[in-house]
C-alpha cells in the first residue's frame, strides 16, 4: 500500500481536525481581556522549565541506567518537586489570580475541557 502513496499523507489527516477545532474555538469561546495586564511570573517560568528539564533528564537517564539508579531517581524527584511549586508560586500574587466566578461559567468550562490547562 505504501508503494503507491506518500507515507506522510497520514499526517495530513490532522489538518481538517485542527481547522475544525479553530473554527469551534472562534465560535464558542468568547473574548475575555482584563483591563489590567498581569506581569510575567518569572519564578513560575524558571521553576516550570527547571522541573520539565529535570524530569526529562531523569527519564532519559532511567533508560540508560535503570529506574532504580540514583542518577534517574534524583532528577525525576527534583522535577516532580519543581512543577507543583511553579504553579503555587503564582497563586498568591494578586495580578495573576483568577476569579472563582470565571471558572464556573459554562464557556470557560467548555474551553478548559477542550484546551486543557495550558
Amino acid at each position: 500500500m505504501l508503494s503507491h502513496v506518500w507515507w506522510g499523507w497520514i499526517f495530513l489527516v490532522n489538518v481538517p481536525v485542527a481547522l475544525l477545532g479553530l473554527v469551534a474555538v472562534l465560535a464558542l469561546v468568547p473574548e475575555s481581556r482584563s483591563a489590567k495586564r498581569p506581569g510575567i511570573d518569572l519564578v513560575g517560568v524558571v521553576l516550570s522549565c527547571a522541573g520539565l528539564v529535570a524530569l526529562m533528564y531523569g527519564v532519559v537517564k532511567a533508560g540508560d541506567d535503570g529506574w532504580g539508579s540514583a542518577s534517574a531517581i534524583g532528577p525525576v524527584a527534583a522535577g516532580l518537586a519543581c512543577l507543583p511549586c511553579s504553579c503555587s508560586g503564582s497563586a498568591g500574587s494578586p495580578p495573576n489570580r483568577t476569579e472563582s466566578r470565571s471558572s464556573t461559567s459554562r464557556s470557560s468550562a467548555r474551553a478548559a475541557s477542550r484546551g486543557g490547562c495550558f
